[in-house]
């Protein structure tokens, strides 16, 4: 019974220690996977600080520059708008000018119309006002006569006849025809020198017109010279300012996108989780956040942006502005973060990993040796293999035992860190590892303490059955007087007593 136990428990040991070696190789490259990626990630993330660094450098030397030229173009900008106001009323005058020019040439041409069309008119009514000046003194003459007395006298209508009949012929000799039926030659003639002013007035406003015209268009002409010097000038400068202030803004825009990159640095810095174990219960943190640290450090209070008095972040050219001592110390605490905090979380994991491995391996080696010499104790017992057998096996039991209050002290249920598979820009994923290292060292000191059991029975049984042969070699020695039951041969005995 003995020997089967033995030999069913050796062979448990074997495979037990086979998969404390399959789980012990897979663990370490588990290990060295965890090592190395955050070794990566370590070297990457203080990369990119120092790029940080090297921006907040830069930020600071050109932050005096920055504000200078905040002054500059907010001053090129008001002159620029001024010129823009100032041009723009420019083309008002130039539109204007442009106008009076037009309507000036329009009256121009009317006043040119006006003297061509009346002109025919002009003359008659200038020959016309000839031909009845030597009448006027007669006609005057006679309206005066007319309006006194002579009018109330009998005869006075004979008497204005006689008047025209003489008149009639000396207006005729001068070239004017007074018609028969003009009775009133006085009222008649009045109105021919009125129709002759009117005919001649016409032609001297269009006169008038037209020298008022050649001024308004001689004006405009000016205005529109004038303007058109100026306009060409103020858009000149114009542009000028607007290539200034185009490449001061390229300059503000670039310290403004530096520190747009900067404080995004500082932003996923302070992103950074804390690492706990303990599968994450909180009952220990390995490694602070970036965050933590600030708070710690800092208080409270900590900003990255630049405050006012009333706690209001700074705004300077519509940005944003840094506080870029601070950002420095987010820097400061993202590499203290990475080289003191996490490297030694990670170290810390990884030298806990490799004891429970190690222990694991170890006592994987010594129960295959255990296996194999219980295997052979079960063919052939000896002392040698017995003993072999028992010693490595409570030896594998002690250090498996060892290995799972080592791994249970260090959480290797729960590790922090998990192995990292890919790489970007390839989908990456994580998995934990340690369930099947907790499996494998928990199998193994459990069947390895029951190995250690029964081969230490075994092992008492066969030194048991060894006496017994001693003792009846000894009896069988000595001189008797009577003869004595033959004894058994050994090799028969340790098989009895085996089993």
């Amino acid at each position: 019974m003995k020997k089967v136990l033995l030999t069913i428990i050796s062979v448990c040991l074997i495979a037990a220690s086979i998969f404390g070696l399959f789980a012990g190789v897979t663990s370490i490259s588990d290990i060295m996977n965890v090592k190395e990626y955050k070794e990566k990630d370590a070297e990457e993330g203080l990369e990119s600080i120092d790029t940080l660094d090297a921006g907040l450098d830069q930020l600071q030397e050109n932050e005096g520059t920055y504000l200078a030229g905040v002054d500059t173009y907010t001053a090129g900008l008001v002159s620029y708008s001024e010129g823009k106001s100032t041009l723009s009323a420019g083309y008002a005058a130039y539109y204007a000018g442009k106008k009076q020019l037009e309507e000036g040439k329009a009256a121009y041409a009317a006043g040119k119309k006006q003297i061509e069309d009346n002109t025919a008119a002009y003359n008659e009514g200038k020959a016309t006002l000839a031909k009845i000046e030597p009448l006027m003194p007669y006609v005057d003459q006679y309206v005066k006569f007319r309006n006194g007395t002579i009018s109330n006298l009998a005869g006075f209508a004979t008497a204005q006849a006689w008047f025209v009949s003489v008149v009639r012929p000396i207006a005729a000799n001068l070239g004017l025809n007074i018609p028969d039926n003009v009775t009133d030659l006085p009222a008649y003639v009045q109105q021919m020198v009125a129709d002759g002013k009117a005919q001649l007035k016409q032609y001297e406003d269009g006169l008038a017109q037209l020298a008022e015209a050649e001024k308004t268009i001689a004006a405009g002409e000016a205005q529109l010279k004038d303007a058109e010097k100026q306009l060409a000038q103020g858009e000149v400068d114009l542009a000028a300012g607007g290539n200034k202030l185009a490449d001061g803004k390229k300059q503000l825009n670039t310290f403004e996108d530096g520190c747009a990159q900067v404080a995004a640095g500082c932003e996923l810095l302070m992103s950074q989780p804390a690492y706990m174990n303990d599968e994450g219960n909180g009952d220990k943190k390995m490694c602070p956040s970036v965050a933590d640290i600030l708070k710690e450090r800092y208080g409270d209070n900590f900003s990255i942006w630049e405050l006012d008095d009333n706690g209001e972040i700074r705004v300077v050219n519509g940005c944003q502005y840094l506080n870029l001592e601070n950002c420095r110390a987010v820097g400061q605490a993202g590499r203290d973060y990475i080289s003191v905090y996490q490297t030694a979380a990670v170290t810390k994991e990884v030298m806990s990993r490799l004891g429970v491995v190690a222990a694991m391996l170890i006592a994987s080696v010594l129960g295959l040796i255990a296996g194999l010499f219980g295997i052979l104790s079960v063919i052939r017992i000896s002392k040698g293999k017995i003993v072999t057998a028992s010693v490595c096996g409570i030896i594998s039991a002690v250090i498996a035992v060892a290995g799972n209050i080592i791994g249970m002290l260090t959480g290797y249920t729960g590790y922090t860190f998990a192995c990292r598979y890919g790489e970007a820009p390839d989908p990456v994923t994580y998995e934990f590892t340690g369930h099947t290292q907790f499996v494998a060292i928990v199998i193994l000191a459990i069947v390895a303490i029951l190995f250690a059991i029964i081969a230490c029975v075994v092992s008492g049984a066969y030194k048991r059955s060894q006496k017994v042969v001693a003792d009846q070699a000894a009896a069988a020695a000595a001189p008797v007087a009577a003869p004595v039951a033959e004894p058994v041969a050994a090799p028969a005995e340790d098989d009895k007593t085996a089993e």
